[in-house]
Parts: structure tokens; C-alpha cells; sequence
């Protein structure tokens, strides 16, 4: 054994004393990491990091505790020479810091130009700089382990994770046992696993996109420079929503890992594909894996016809595709990322299981939606949002029920501009939720004043899904009502069937909430649901409101009269008050009167019209 290596075997006892010391230095050291690891968790990026620590510790007190146990074996020499020949260095310190003993691994790690470790501090052996380092070492001393990540001062730095911990095995004054892993290879790995994990989708395993969004940008630049177009299409996967509801949420997980394995397949390898989050996918396509055109696209139409295998089960799926074309439909990112998303919104409103191509006439609806979201922005803050109120009344007695409160946006102008225009613009720019408590809060102010005037009117209004999805959405409600000093009991939140199906459990959990706050909870447009009979008993809601699609058609369609029929005997059964929504004939008010349907309203009863227009027509009756 070379002089260098410093803990020499000069006896068995003393030699076994001493890798008791190690061992129990170990385990405090251990213990000390133990509680740090549980304290981060595993979501911490030095998760890894501390994992590999803690296997090499496990390394050096295992080969302790074999030293210590094999005290009285004739082959301690060999035990004790596999401690030499570990990777871990491991070293006893003086209270100053200074090298007593230490094993071959430490040596190794050394840069400094010296035969021995002996007697040198720990700070020059490994070429680091610790803080006020006599302090942690009396620290230690008194018996607090102390555990943590050093560097070196060199050209190509090193990194190392050390542990000190205080022993009195050895009979004499304080010792210290360093304990010292080469983590440097290590927390490469790490950032590449981090790397690896922040740009890839857990799911499917491809790039996601904050991924697509940094390829694409360094791409469009490569394209630039060689000359080469490229087409940017997103790929929205049809009713998606239904397989989870149908099939539960681990078959639809393996249809989306299915999906992204057919797009790759279907558009080849040189096509970069990502999972663009939920059930949307993105491609790039270069010109020459694309051909510029639909036919690419249709291909993947055509593949889809296969159906997916699922877990007992199968999926027949479709997608909406939107393309946009680099360079010809624009130079920037955003700039073509928003023609494909109008583009496959265009597939999607044309039907679904369709193809789009970006065009200028969907440049000029892209300019007219920025347009108005721009201004929503401002109408927001500058009070030009009002509410309209349209009369609910009981179908038996005609007496008014309560009503509905609907936006309108009236310009500073004086123009009227129709929620045709602004709410499908406001449902996709994320103004929505801002749209939707704005309306909620002037539906208070409104109740509080009538309130005050003795008109004991309750209101309904609309919640989006995107509200309902809302983290804060319970909380925002419960600002408004504290500030407008209202009470929940005056209000009917109308929640669409959809927005309730798209997630169950969630919709229930927040209805409960919202009842137990006081709020009558209605399910809008019920019937244009896939899932309605099978979840409706989990809802805790007071109303169905009938779709005005039903209503229209049921005097000329037998279909109409029936579902009707079947969905007021459905509530009857269940308790619950049933609203008709677009009622303009007598004819259909008769049908619903005799069919047993509580509440009417629609254009017969009276048309949205603002609240000085309420209260008169309100007074007149």
C-alpha cells in the first residue's frame, strides 16, 4: 500500500475502531440527508442528486460495518484494503479541518501537487472554499452533521458533495469524519434529465410545446437562409372528450400516446412533432416532406380510418387540421402560429374531420377578432359591458319567476356590437373568465339596487366552461358578493351540459360548493349532452333548462316531442324546476304547459331589453 494511502493497518483493533467511525459518521450524515430529501421531495431538481449521494454513503458504510464486524477475522487486512480501494473518499479530521487519516479515493480526488493528504487541511486537498469554515466545524464538533454541494477553484471546476459529521470513537479529542462524493458527472446527467423532462411531454414522450416553440424558432431562421418553405399545421383531435367520458381517462391517455405514434409514423421521421397540450397536436412539416399541400394531411386522415385499440375497447377517431405556410403566410412565430389555430377553428366550424389551409380571407377574420379582443380589453375597464335582462315567467299562472342576465357591449360611440361577435372572440383570446365576473358583478349591483327598491327578483346568469375550470372561479364569486354586499340565494348559475361532462368530478365538486353557499345551480342547454342521464344523478343542481333547438322544433318534429317530453319527466322525477328557453309561439307554450314544463322563456314572453325596460315591462304586467 502506497504512503499516501493513510489509513494504514497497524492493528486489527485500532483499525476496526476506526471504521466504526466511519460507519457512525455515515449514519448521522445519512440521517441528515434523509430529512432534507423528505423535506423537498421528489419533485426537487437535485432529486437525483441526492439519490446517487445516498447510494454512495451506502457504499463506504457498508464496507465500515464489514471492517467492524470482522474485527477478530484473519482477513481484516483484505476487508480493510477494499475500504482503500473505494470510490467514495472518506477522511478523519482534526477540529482544525486537518487531514489524520483518509483512503486512496480522497487522494484521487485531489489537484494539488503533494504525496500525502496527511496533515494538509481538507479545504486545500479538494480546492474549495467553504464559508467561515472553522465555525461549521465547531459546529460539527458539538454534534450537528452538516451536509451539502462544494466546487473547486480550479480551470475545469469539479463538483463534490460533502458530509461532516463528529465521532469520539477514536478515545481523544473530537474527531471528524468527511465523507466525499464526485457528483460532477452526476448533475451533468441531472440537467439533461431535467432538460429531457422540461421538453418533452410526459405522455407521449414528444417534444412539447415550449419545445416546439424554441425548434421552430431556430428552424424558421435555417429555412430563411437556405431558401426552404415549411408548413406549421396544428391537429385537433375530434370530440376527445368523449372517449375519457365513455372509456375513463386511462384509455384516453393511451389513445393520445396512439395518436402521437401514428401522426410521427404518418408524416416521417423528418417531420417534428409535438404534443401541443390536451388534445392538441403541432407539426412542422419542411417543403420537402411536405409537398405543400393538403396531401400530407389527408394521408393522415386516411390512416385514422384505422381504428385505436384501447383496453377493452376501440376508438374511432378524427381530427381538424389548420395549416399556415412559412414563408408565404408570414415570417414571425406568432405570426404564423395564429393562422394554423384559425385555420383548424375554420375546420372545426365546417363540421369537424376537415382540412384548412390558411387564407386571406382568414387573415382578415384573424385582423377583425384582434380587433375586437383589443377593444374587449377596454370595455372591460371603461364600463362600455351592460347587462340586458330577459323575463322568466311560471307557465301555469304567468306570474315572473325571475330572469336571465345576458351582456351586451355598447360602444362609446353608441354602436352596438352583437355577443355573436364578441363572446366567441372572448372564449378563445382567455377573456372569458374576466368577461364572465364582470357580468356577474353588475348582475349583483343590479340584484342589491331592485332589492332595495322591494323588486325581489332572482337572476340568472351564464358560466362558461373556462370559468368553471377556473382555479380562483368559487373564490372570485365570493369577492363580488362581499363587495356588492349580495347574496348568493338571489342567484341561478347556468352551467352549459358540456362544460359540465368535459370534467365530472371536478363540475360536481364545484356545484356542491356553489350550493353550499347558497347559489340554485341550472343545467343549460340540457339534451345537446352525450352524458346526461348516466351523470345527472351525481349533480347537485335545482333546474334543467330545455335547448331552445328542442323547443323550436317540437310542433313540426316528432323527435323534438319526445325528447322534450322525456326530459321534463326526467326532472319531474328527480325534483327538479324545468325551464323551456326560446319560446315564441303559443303553440309551443301550450305544448310545454300541458307537458308539465314550470318556466317559460323566450321572445312570446319577452325579449332581452335593458334594465330600465325591465322594470317597465315588470310594472305593466
Amino acid at each position: 500500500m502506497t504512503t499516501h494511502n493513510s489509513i494504514a493497518i497497524s492493528s486489527t483493533r485500532y483499525e476496526a475502531s476506526l471504521a466504526g467511525q466511519l460507519r457512525a459518521g455515515v449514519d448521522d450524515v445519512l440521517a441528515l440527508i434523509a430529512n432534507e430529501w423528505c423535506e423537498r421531495g421528489k419533485g426537487d431538481p437535485d432529486y437525483r442528486l441526492f439519490e446517487s449521494v445516498l447510494e454512495s454513503l451506502a457504499r463506504i458504510r457498508e464496507s465500515a460495518s464489514e471492517i467492524a464486524l470482522q474485527e477478530q477475522s484473519s482477513d481484516f487486512s483484505i476487508i480493510a484494503e477494499a475500504l482503500h480501494q473505494s470510490k467514495e473518499g472518506a477522511a478523519i479530521l482534526n477540529e482544525a479541518g486537518e487531514i489524520k487519516y483518509s483512503n486512496a479515493a480522497l487522494f484521487s480526488l485531489s489537484t494539488v501537487n503533494t504525496h500525502s493528504t496527511l496533515g494538509h487541511s481538507l479545504l486545500y486537498i479538494l480546492n474549495i472554499d467553504i464559508a467561515d469554515f472553522p465555525r461549521l466545524l465547531k459546529r460539527v464538533g458539538s454534534g450537528i452533521p452538516w451536509s451539502g454541494k462544494v466546487v473547486s477553484l480550479q480551470d475545469s471546476p469539479r463538483e463534490y458533495w460533502l458530509s461532516l459529521s463528529c465521532s469520539h470513537a477514536l478515545g481523544s479529542a473530537n474527531s471528524i469524519v468527511a465523507l466525499v462524493t464526485d457528483i460532477t458527472e452526476e448533475n451533468t446527467d441531472t440537467e439533461q434529465c431535467l432538460r429531457q423532462q422540461a421538453m418533452h411531454d410526459k405522455l407521449t414522450g414528444l417534444p412539447n410545446r415550449r419545445y416546439f416553440y424554441e425548434h421552430l424558432e431556430k428552424l424558421l431562421i435555417e429555412l430563411k437562409q437556405a431558401g426552404v418553405g415549411a408548413d406549421i399545421c396544428f391537429i385537433d383531435l375530434d370530440d376527445f372528450k368523449h372517449v375519457n367520458d365513455y372509456t375513463g381517462h386511462a384509455n384516453g391517455d393511451l389513445l393520445l400516446q396512439a395518436m402521437g405514434e401514428r401522426i410521427q409514423s404518418v408524416f416521417g421521421h423528418d417531420a417534428f412533432v409535438c404534443r401541443f397540450g390536451g388534445d392538441e397536436f403541432a407539426a412542422v412539416l419542411t417543403d420537402q416532406n411536405s409537398m405543400y399541400g393538403t396531401e400530407p394531411y389527408e394521408r393522415l386522415r386516411q390512416a385514422l380510418r384505422e381504428p385505436f385499440p384501447l383496453s377493452e375497447a376501440e376508438a374511432q377517431m378524427s381530427v381538424s387540421i389548420g395549416v399556415t405556410h412559412f414563408p408565404e403566410h408570414g415570417t414571425e412565430i406568432d405570426v404564423l402560429m395564429s393562422g394554423a389555430d384559425a385555420a383548424m377553428y375554420a375546420a372545426k366550424s365546417l363540421g369537424k374531420n376537415q382540412v384548412v389551409l390558411f387564407s386571406a380571407e382568414l387573415q382578415a377574420d384573424i385582423a377583425a377578432r384582434h380587433q375586437v379582443r383589443t377593444k374587449l380589453r377596454r370595455a372591460l375597464d371603461d364600463g362600455e359591458i351592460e347587462l340586458w335582462f330577459q323575463p322568466k315567467v311560471d307557465a301555469c299562472t304567468n306570474a315572473l319567476v325571475g330572469c336571465e342576465a345576458l351582456a351586451r357591449w355598447r360602444t362609446q360611440s353608441g354602436e352596438y356590437i352583437p355577443p355573436s361577435r364578441f363572446v366567441p372572440v372572448a372564449e378563445r383570446t382567455g377573456l372569458i373568465s374576466p368577461l364572465g365576473n364582470k357580468v356577474f358583478q353588475l348582475a349583483a349591483e343590479q340584484a342589491v339596487r331592485w332589492r332595495s327598491e322591494g323588486k325581489h327578483t332572482n337572476i340568472a346568469v351564464n358560466v362558461s366552461p373556462q370559468q368553471l375550470r377556473h382555479p380562483r372561479f368559487v373564490q372570485q364569486l365570493q369577492q363580488i358578493l362581499d363587495q356588492t354586499q349580495a347574496e348568493p340565494a338571489w342567484f341561478e348559475l347556468e352551467i352549459t351540459e358540456n362544460a359540465v361532462v368535459e370534467d365530472v368530478k371536478q363540475a360536481v365538486d364545484i356545484m356542491r360548493v356553489l350550493t353550499q353557499l347558497g347559489f340554485r345551480i341550472a343545467i343549460d342547454d340540457f339534451g345537446t349532452g352525450y352524458s346526461s342521464l348516466s351523470y345527472l344523478k351525481n349533480f347537485n343542481i335545482h333546474t334543467l333548462k330545455i335547448d331552445l333547438s328542442f323547443v323550436r322544433d317540437l310542433i313540426r318534429d316528432h323527435h323534438s316531442d319526445a325528447i322534450v317530453r322525456s326530459i321534463i319527466s326526467l326532472g319531474s322525477g328527480l325534483g327538479l324546476t324545468l325551464v323551456a328557453e326560446g319560446v315564441e309561439t303559443e303553440q309551443q307554450a301550450d305544448f310545454l304547459r300541458d307537458a308539465g314544463c314550470d318556466v317559460l322563456q323566450g321572445y312570446l314572453i319577452g325579449k332581452p331589453v335593458p334594465a330600465p325596460q325591465f322594470e317597465q315591462w315588470f310594472q305593466a304586467r
